[in-house]
This record gives C-alpha cells, structure tokens and sequence, in this order.
C-alpha cells in the first residue's frame, strides 16, 4: 500500500474495508435512489471492493454492477470515507460520508462515461481534497507520483491506462514524486486501453494543490475538454433525481 501523509493504516472505526462495503449497503441503497433512481433491490446486483487508488489512505472504493439483461447504465461506484460512522438515518444517507459516482449517465439520450463528466472531477476533488486535510496538509508525498495521481483519476472514471510511449506534456512514467510547494507538473497526457482503431488518451490538468482542474479526452482527431465545476464541497448535496434511459 502507497502512504500518504503520515498515515500508514487505513481507519475505519476498527473494521476493515470489506466489512465497511458490507455493513453500509442500506445506505448505498437509500442514497442511489434519492441520487440516481437506482434500485439496487430490484435484479441481480453485486458489488465487490475496488482498487482504485490504494494511496487514499482515508478512502475505500466499491464497485457496483446489475448483472441481469441489459442494464449498461447500472453500475456506479461508491467511495466510503473511513473516518465518518454511518449515517444516523437512512433518510439523510448522504451523513455517512458515502458518495455515488455512476460509470456511465444519459443526458438528452446521448450516453456519458465517467471521464466525460464534469462530476467526476467533482468527486475525484473532494477525495483528494479530504486526503489533504486528514494527512494534516502534507505537502510532500514521496511515495505518490503525480502520474500515480493521474492513474487514480482514471481509475475512478472506469478507465485503464497503458503503457506506452506518448508525445506532448509529461509522461505518467516519468512525472516526480508530489511536492506540493513546488508546482513542477501541471499536465500529465496518459494513453488510455481501447479497442478502436485511432486509440485514446486523456491529458490531466492539475492546479498547484493537485486537484484536477481540466481533463481533455482524445481520440483520433476527436477531441473534448471537461473543465472543474468549481471547489469541492464539503458534503454531497441532493440534486434532482435523474433516472437512467
């Protein structure tokens, strides 16, 4: 496990990860229905733990997945904050922390991944954001590189880097560790895996605290830019309930 901070040892009120998955599906529940429209009570559901970024030392990931008939738009991950308890009320399951971010959304009809939503920035911020302030504001991470940083970005957003050359802003391989009081990376440019012919990528822009500011999806000659939405809150607030096509 990469540390972050100081911290060593995830906490999470002495359970583990997948205990904490387990234990807090009804709020999952009760949140995806408030959030998104999903039921996870209706059709074959199952979720399992997700590596996503083992250097959130403050953070666990799960991922959710419907597995009867054609469900493309049911499956969404859930981040846990380990140092938050349960939320007292399943009417207000927001209160425990938890945050839901689905993998793909329909907006007009037209199908949306996870790296082409401003949300994601959003909730990939407020991680990151959250890690600072529990790792007492360290600004020095040796053991996180800001391509590792970039990794876990795409992670979030259900995507795959690989392994290959790139040309134009610096390589995930050859970034240096974080520095918070040196803002020596502003762009890291990450080939993505893909079964079409032209190939993705994506270039991470990050600010000077690491949050993401931009990420610009291309392929082939396709390209689009996804800007921050602004500051992290500091709690997921309710917008209106969007049910997926």
């Amino acid at each position: 496990m990469l540390a972050i901070g100081c911290s060593l040892v995830k906490p999470g009120f002495g359970q583990n990860a997948p205990s904490i998955i387990d234990s807090r599906q009804a709020e999952v529940a009760s949140l995806g229905q408030m959030l998104y429209g999903i039921d996870i009570h209706r059709g074959t559901w199952v979720h399992r733990e997700a590596a996503i970024c083992p250097a959130f030392t403050h953070h666990t990931f799960a991922r959710y997945d419907r597995t009867d008939g054609d469900h493309a738009a049911s499956s969404f991950v859930a981040i846990y904050s380990l140092d938050t308890p349960p939320a007292p009320s399943l009417k207000k399951p927001w209160a425990g922390g938890i945050v839901l971010l689905p993998l793909v959304e329909y907006n007009d009809g037209k199908r949306q991944l996870a790296i082409e939503r401003p949300n994601s920035i959003l909730t990939f911020n407020r991680i990151w954001q959250d890690e600072l302030i529990k790792s007492g504001h360290s600004s020095k991470f040796p053991e996180l590189t800001w391509g590792g940083l970039a990794d876990c970005f795409i992670a979030l957003t259900n995507e795959q880097a690989q392994n290959a050359p790139t040309s134009g802003g610096m390589s995930a391989a050859d970034s240096p560790s974080i520095d918070l009081t040196e803002h020596r990376v502003a762009n890291i440019l990450v080939p993505l895996v893909s079964d079409t012919p032209n190939g993705r990528s994506v270039s991470i822009e990050f600010d000077p605290q690491g949050l993401v500011s931009s990420s610009t999806l291309a392929e082939g000659a396709k390209v689009k830019t996804i800007t921050s939405p602004g500051v992290p809150q500091p709690k997921q607030t309710i917008p209106p309930p969007h049910h997926p096509a």
